[in-house]
């Protein structure tokens, strides 16, 4: 089975450290964690990952404003991207993810089961949009 690979960029170390190796754990995710968004440029270039997992919030750039400067990297136009927020819990998000304005936002307290099936649902029908449509 190959592992689906995701990167991670998100400030908080730890907490970013914590969701990699839980996601890696599930033996279905290889998993880089960035710390600083100007790293992830680099990161994504070298780990090429099926998807985006990033924090809302970061010093210098904003995971919106990173997301649609990755979407113009060659070979990412088209990768998912969820992006992590402290600022919903995952009582208040329940067992999926929020979608906002075309976007995925997940609880960064989400249990891996909730994480797993978000990603799932993002690589399936990368456009949050479209997947609304299906039901």
């Amino acid at each position: 089975m190959t592992k689906t690979r995701i990167l991670i960029v998100d400030d908080n170390w730890p907490i970013a450290k914590l969701i990699g190796s839980r996601l890696e754990a599930t033996g279905y995710y290889e998993v880089r964690v960035e710390n600083m968004p100007a790293g992830a440029f680099r990161a994504a270039a070298e780990f090429q990952p099926r998807l985006f997992l990033l924090d809302v919030e970061m010093p210098g750039m904003s995971g919106i404003e990173l997301a649609a400067k990755l979407a113009k990297e060659p070979g990412f136009t088209d990768t998912p991207v969820i992006f992590l927020t402290s600022l919903v819990s995952s009582e208040e998000a329940g067992a999926r993810e929020l979608v906002s304005r075309g976007k995925r936002y997940l609880s960064k307290t989400a249990s891996v089961a909730v994480t797993h099936a978000c990603i799932t649902r993002a690589l399936s029908a990368p456009d949050p949009d479209a997947e609304a449509d299906e039901k």
